[in-house]
């Protein structure tokens, strides 16, 4: 509830930039850096399914949705800072969008892509209304412990459905998004080796689409999991996979979490010694983009 309040505090303060589709057709896509909190009105045509895409481009969001005056609600999916959030508004409806950091950022990168023209017999609806009510399970069950369970439980089935999709030229990471997300799911019910597999999985559809950077994201959430498991032979051979995608990205943060989780493993398959090389190899890295305690704690290693 206070987060429902703030969210309609904030909004109600906020310019509120109205996206209206009976003014545009086809699909348009703008990369664009932000300022935090961010809002937007989004109409439907009295017609057509009106289909929003916020892309994640390095900066952990929230995103808040109103509809039909109930109260706002969280959709949070992973990878954190990468995500895919989906809002579908049915023909003639409108829905306020809200944004805003996960943590103290004031601005964000990201992509937004709204499709005017979706016929509400479009085969993909069904995935991309699963996928956003998954988003929305994942985020309650983070928040009510008394009933996590059945709430990742019914976000896991909605990304089965999401997961099944054909492939779309509109939105085609839609298969790799649910896989990710259902890793994500069966690791917080403490299922490790599931959750491994699936990410194996989200990691290879994300490779099927040129998207090296959340397969390396993947790859190493993989590799923590079989780790978990003490499976750390394998966990070693995958995080060496992360290592060389991550070493082409520009992402620092996903380079230092790599290369972390690497010299983690090293010490726990190969010795102090190699250990303490690959700590060596890192410090330069971290010592220009970690916050002073993570060096501290990588020196003190």
């Amino acid at each position: 509830m206070i987060a429902t309040w703030l969210f309609a505090l904030h909004a109600a303060a906020l310019p509120v930039e109205p996206w209206d589709c009976a003014g545009q057709g086809g699909d348009v896509i703008r990369d664009e850096t932000v300022t935090l909190p961010f809002a937007r009105t989004l109409r439907a045509r009295a017609d057509r399914v009106a289909v929003l895409v916020v892309e994640e481009r390095g900066e952990p969001l929230e995103l808040w949705l109103a509809e039909d005056g109930a109260p706002a609600r969280l959709l949070d999916l992973p990878p954190d800072g990468r995500a895919f959030e989906v809002v579908v508004v049915d023909a003639g409806g409108a829905a306020d969008v809200r944004l805003q950091s996960s943590g103290e950022a004031s601005e964000a990168p990201l992509r937004l892509r709204l499709s005017c023209d979706v016929p509400a017999t479009a085969p993909e609806l069904a995935a991309l209304r699963a996928l956003q009510s998954a988003s929305t399970l994942l985020a309650r069950a983070e928040s009510d412990q008394a009933n996590s369970e059945a709430l990742r439980l019914q976000a896991i089935d909605a990304l089965q459905i999401a997961s099944m999709a054909a492939p779309s030229e509109q939105w085609p990471w839609l298969r790799a998004a649910a896989l990710h997300g259902s890793a994500f799911l069966q690791g917080r019910r403490n299922q490790p080796r599931k959750a491994a597999e699936q990410y194996g999985k989200a990691a290879r559809a994300w490779l099927d689409l040129g998207d090296s950077q959340r397969a390396a994201w993947a790859q190493l959430r993989e590799a923590q999991q079989w780790r978990r498991v003490s499976q750390f032979t394998r966990a070693l051979e995958v995080i060496d996979q992360a290592q060389a995608l991550a070493g082409d990205s520009d992402d620092v943060g996903l380079q230092l979490a790599v290369a972390t989780d690497e010299c983690l493993l090293r010490r726990l398959t190969d010795s102090a010694a190699g250990a303490r090389d690959c700590w060596r190899d890192l410090l330069p890295l971290a010592t220009k983009h970690a916050p002073p305690a993570e060096v501290a704690t990588l020196m003190a290693s």
